[in-house]
Protein backbone atom coordinates (compact mmCIF):
# COMPACT_ATOMS: atom_id res chain seq x y z
CA UNK A 1 0.00 0.00 0.00
CA UNK A 2 1.27 3.47 -0.77
CA UNK A 3 1.74 6.01 2.03
CA UNK A 4 2.84 9.65 2.05
CA UNK A 5 4.92 11.30 4.78
CA UNK A 6 2.99 14.39 5.88
CA UNK A 7 5.34 15.20 8.76
CA UNK A 8 8.35 17.50 8.76
CA UNK A 9 10.68 14.66 9.73
CA UNK A 10 12.14 11.68 7.91
CA UNK A 11 10.25 8.47 8.69
CA UNK A 12 12.04 5.12 8.75
CA UNK A 13 10.05 1.93 8.17
CA UNK A 14 12.10 -1.29 8.11
CA UNK A 15 14.70 -0.61 5.39
CA UNK A 16 12.78 2.28 3.81
CA UNK A 17 13.38 5.99 4.31
CA UNK A 18 10.43 8.29 3.59
CA UNK A 19 11.33 11.96 3.38
CA UNK A 20 8.78 14.69 4.18
CA UNK A 21 6.25 15.06 1.35
CA UNK A 22 7.42 11.85 -0.37
CA UNK A 23 5.55 8.57 -0.84
CA UNK A 24 6.61 4.94 -0.51
CA UNK A 25 5.07 1.52 -1.03
CA UNK A 26 4.77 -0.53 2.15
CA UNK A 27 4.10 -4.26 2.33
CA UNK A 28 1.22 -5.75 4.34
CA UNK A 29 3.65 -6.73 7.09
CA UNK A 30 5.04 -3.18 7.27
CA UNK A 31 1.50 -1.75 7.41
CA UNK A 32 0.79 -4.02 10.42
CA UNK A 33 3.75 -2.63 12.40
CA UNK A 34 2.61 -0.77 15.52
CA UNK A 35 4.84 2.21 14.70
CA UNK A 36 3.36 2.55 11.22
CA UNK A 37 -0.19 2.29 12.58
CA UNK A 38 0.62 4.98 15.17
CA UNK A 39 2.04 7.31 12.51
CA UNK A 40 -1.10 6.84 10.39
CA UNK A 41 -3.38 7.49 13.37
CA UNK A 42 -1.46 10.65 14.25
CA UNK A 43 -1.64 11.88 10.66
CA UNK A 44 2.10 11.85 10.05
CA UNK A 45 1.67 9.13 7.44
CA UNK A 46 -1.25 9.23 5.03
CA UNK A 47 -2.54 6.26 3.05
CA UNK A 48 -2.56 7.38 -0.59
CA UNK A 49 -4.07 4.50 -2.58
CA UNK A 50 -7.25 4.19 -0.55
CA UNK A 51 -8.12 7.81 -1.18
CA UNK A 52 -7.62 7.36 -4.91
CA UNK A 53 -9.93 4.34 -4.83
CA UNK A 54 -12.53 6.33 -2.88
CA UNK A 55 -12.45 9.10 -5.47
CA UNK A 56 -12.96 6.57 -8.26
CA UNK A 57 -16.00 5.15 -6.45
CA UNK A 58 -17.40 8.65 -5.84
CA UNK A 59 -17.01 9.56 -9.51
CA UNK A 60 -18.78 6.37 -10.58
CA UNK A 61 -21.68 7.00 -8.21
CA UNK A 62 -21.99 10.60 -9.40
CA UNK A 63 -22.09 9.46 -13.03
CA UNK A 64 -24.84 6.95 -12.23
CA UNK A 65 -26.92 9.68 -10.54
CA UNK A 66 -26.60 11.99 -13.53
CA UNK A 67 -27.61 9.32 -16.04
CA UNK A 68 -31.33 9.31 -16.99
Amino acid sequence: MKVRNRSNSVVYVADKTIEPGKSADLSEDEMKMSGVRALIESGELEIVEERAEEKKRENKSQRKKSEP
